[in-house]
């Protein structure tokens, strides 16, 4: 199991162990496929993996990498 954590501008507590199967599961993806997502991101230095843990080092890099918008899910509203 791996122990989730994130780091950036601030550092989050661990929200518990999923392990890779876990995660491949609710990404609906194989297994396969998120040890390949896990090590290209090592690779890129987006994550780091030690002692399963996960670790962001820069967060405003992963999220400009992912494309990640934090408004996505704000819908305006109905007039």
């Amino acid at each position: 199991m791996m122990p989730m954590i994130a780091a950036g501008c601030c550092r989050m507590a661990r929200s518990g162990s999923v392990t890779q199967e876990q995660l491949a599961d609710t990404l609906g993806i194989t297994v396969v496929h998120a040890q390949r997502v896990i090590a290209a991101l090592r690779q890129d230095g987006l994550i780091e993996l030690r002692d399963r843990q996960i670790t962001i080092p820069d967060i405003a890099r992963l999220m400009e990498f992912s494309e990640f918008n934090p408004d996505y899910l704000h819908l305006p509203p109905e007039s």
